[in-house]
């Protein structure tokens, strides 16, 4: 009860970050997705996962819904420390070792487009000033530039 409740807690404090920060979540899994955070409705925070929700635009009613899964309890710090550096206004750090693995590592869209600009492709560059776009595969990307990835 204890946990889940500390939980809740939790997920208040990083949906209140992540209203008002433009940032994307990298997401670990077999596509290496990048997801637009500010282009869904809303954001859900549980035990074991971050669900990004959107309204659909069809006249269905129904909603897109994204589940990026939190396997470890590090994990789940790691979005701890993220809402921490945010409430201290501090942003997140370039990475300082490189070939490190890339789950659920948050990127922002000023770091991208400051630090890394002679890196981003063209399409890259769309999705970074288009907000409508909510996702980019980023596997090729990630094979060629592996090294940048944030890992605080």
């Amino acid at each position: 009860m204890k946990k889940k409740l500390s939980l809740i807690i939790i997920s208040l404090l990083l949906l209140t970050s992540f209203i008002f920060a433009d940032k994307f979540i990298l997401v670990s899994d077999s596509s290496f997705k990048v997801y637009r955070l500010e282009a869904y409705d809303s954001f859900e925070l549980t035990g074991d996962a971050l669900t990004l929700k959107k309204a659909d635009t069809l006249w269905s009613g129904s909603d897109v819904s994204v589940k990026i899964n939190l396997v470890t309890e590090l994990e789940l710090q790691k979005y701890q420390q993220l809402e921490q550096m945010l409430k201290e206004g501090r942003t997140i750090p370039a990475p300082t070792k490189p070939g490190e693995r890339s789950t659920g590592k948050i990127i922002t869209v000023e770091w991208l487009k400051e630090d890394k600009k002679e890196k981003l492709t063209e399409e890259m560059k769309k999705f970074l000033v288009d907000a409508n776009q909510t996702m980019f595969d980023l596997t090729k990307w990630l094979n060629d530039w592996a090294n940048w990835i944030p890992v605080k």
